[in-house]
């Protein structure tokens, strides 16, 4: 996989990149000093390095990142947080949200959207990875999926530009990625909920 530029991130990670291929090309190109992990992700396909394991947050913050990571596995993650209630006074605005199978098991959905936007820096971007909607794929796997009209509501209802949004991988493990820019400062208005695909097949 392409690192980043040495230049912009001279503290290059010894380790191996362990963002998947199909996750890192929206990641890509990073921007930024600041970078909010929404979940804490570990490829386990990826060796361990020094005898751990991989995170994104350690391989990250090797590259330069101040890294902040939420999640309810403290294994992972700096921080045991609710992404259903408002977070952005605690940690304050980042360069790059990034949410990698993380917001579809968040109940209710309202708020973590909310969080996205004011997490979020003016100029930063959101890159997220969602099962696609439907029943086909990852019906064990979350609550709420989004549908690509909820991110495009959610882009022109709060000023934001969709700079990549597309599916990938094949049913039944078939995701929905989006690359998104906050290029204005405005209030956040809540999108049509209704676009939101609710999973009725998830397991009980």
């Amino acid at each position: 996989m392409k690192r980043p530029d040495a230049r912009k991130y001279p503290n290059k990670s010894k380790a191996p990149n362990p963002v998947r291929p199909d996750e890192w090309k929206y990641y890509l190109p990073l921007e930024g000093k600041s970078m909010m992990e929404f979940g804490g992700k570990v490829n386990t396909r990826v060796p361990k390095h020094e005898g751990k394991e991989i995170t994104y947050k350690s391989y990250f913050e090797a590259l330069g990142f101040k890294h902040v990571s939420i999640d309810f596995d403290p294994r992972w993650a700096d921080h045991n947080r609710d992404l259903s209630k408002p977070l952005w006074e605690e940690f304050g605005a980042f360069d790059m949200v990034c949410d990698i199978g993380t917001a579809e098991h968040v109940h209710p959905q309202g708020q973590i959207w909310e969080n996205v936007h004011m997490l979020t820096k003016k100029g930063g971007l959101y890159v997220g990875q969602h099962p696609v909607p439907g029943g086909l794929s990852w019906w064990w796997h979350g609550i709420w999926y989004p549908t690509e009209e909820f991110f495009e509501s959610f882009a022109e209802l709060s000023g934001w530009e969709i700079l990549k949004m597309a599916r990938d991988n094949p049913v039944p493990n078939e995701n929905l990625y989006v690359r998104m820019r906050k290029v204005e400062d405005k209030e956040y208005t809540e999108p049509d909920m209704s676009l939101l695909w609710y999973n009725r097949r998830r397991p009980r």
